[in-house]
């Protein structure tokens, strides 16, 4: 919104503000941890998301005509093998001791999650605004997380639940605000100009 001068209504932002705000809070509370915990982890996060916003909105104000192949699942990729060879020689894993269950995990977040997510946000992109297609990330955590609880045998808490309320008020706030009509009063006063 910012880096392409697109207009934001400021309920989509209360909305996004409110389902953020929700959403950090259904993070905090199921995976047990506070914010201390795991900084670095969520610095990287935020600054790759960063990042990507960045290079994204100035290819897209430039008109750059980049694959969505090239542009984000090759870089993924090569992140991958980084982080993958970076791993292996700092924390030296023992091959012996890796679970089923986190080679399948490991397999469907590079796969399915990572590139098919990203195929399927461009793709969304094309029917939507950037503003909204990007609302769908709000959602992937809590299929995450949800998923994670089904395999395990583990219960959402209650004060998730709870918090699952402001997420969709905050994602409904987003997206009804796009459609909300421009008042009489607005429509005098450019009408005076």
């Amino acid at each position: 919104v910012l880096f392409l001068n697109e207009k934001a209504k400021l309920m989509q932002i209360a909305g996004l503000t409110i389902a953020i705000t929700a959403l950090t809070g259904i993070l905090l509370e199921e995976t047990n941890t506070s914010t201390e915990s795991h900084w670095q982890g969520i610095t990287a996060l935020i600054s790759a998301v960063l990042i990507h916003a960045i290079i994204y909105t100035q290819c897209k104000k430039r008109s750059c005509t980049v694959s969505v192949i090239t542009f984000n699942a090759l870089p993924c990729l090569l992140a991958g093998l980084i982080l993958s060879a970076t791993g292996w020689f700092f924390e030296r894993p023992q091959v012996s001791t890796f679970s089923v269950h986190s080679i399948l995990a490991t397999l469907y977040l590079g796969a399915f999650a990572g590139v098919f997510g990203i195929l399927c946000y461009f793709a969304l992109q094309q029917k939507a605004n950037a503003f909204q297609a990007s609302l769908v990330f709000l959602i992937f955590p809590l299929i995450a997380v949800s998923l994670e609880d089904y395999i395990y045998g583990y219960a959402i808490s209650t004060h998730s639940m709870l918090l699952i309320i402001p997420l969709v008020i905050g994602i409904f706030l987003t997206l009804v605000a796009r459609n909300i009509p421009v008042t009489s009063r607005c429509r005098d006063n450019s009408s005076q100009k």
